[in-house]
């Protein structure tokens, strides 16, 4: 969860459902910027959800559509801080968790604090 940065790789999660909040698994999920170039386009992978990743870039604006009974429906994605912090973590390797921090050359932070907890006990700080 969180907010896409500009200039930084983001994972972006979504989900697909029916009027009545069932999953829609049965369509393709595509993103276009401002000027219609695809950023993304795939199927939901499980309950209607899925993610895809990309770079938001500056002066542009993303939307997701999506087909239900044979009606488009289109979303504005949220815009992009101009400023922050991107964290990415990866755990699918059995005995090692790989956290990524990143940040814009627009972000004033000097140092940023990982802290991990496992069944409310910090295991990394």
């Amino acid at each position: 969860s969180g907010n896409m940065v500009l200039n930084l790789p983001c994972k972006v999660a979504y989900k697909v459902t029916l009027p009545n909040q069932l999953p829609l698994q049965e369509t393709t999920v595509q993103v276009t910027d401002n000027d219609n170039n695809e950023i993304f386009k795939g199927k939901p992978m499980h309950d209607g959800m899925g993610f895809f990743s990309f770079t938001p870039q500056s002066g542009k604006s993303y939307k997701l559509r999506f087909t239900m009974n044979g009606v488009t429906y289109t979303r504005n994605l949220p815009p992009a801080e101009k400023e922050g912090v991107v964290m990415e973590v990866n755990n699918t390797h059995p005995n090692k968790i790989f956290v990524s921090v990143q940040t814009n050359n627009n972000t004033q932070y000097e140092s940023v604090i990982v802290m991990a907890q496992m069944n409310g006990v910090t295991v990394y700080a």
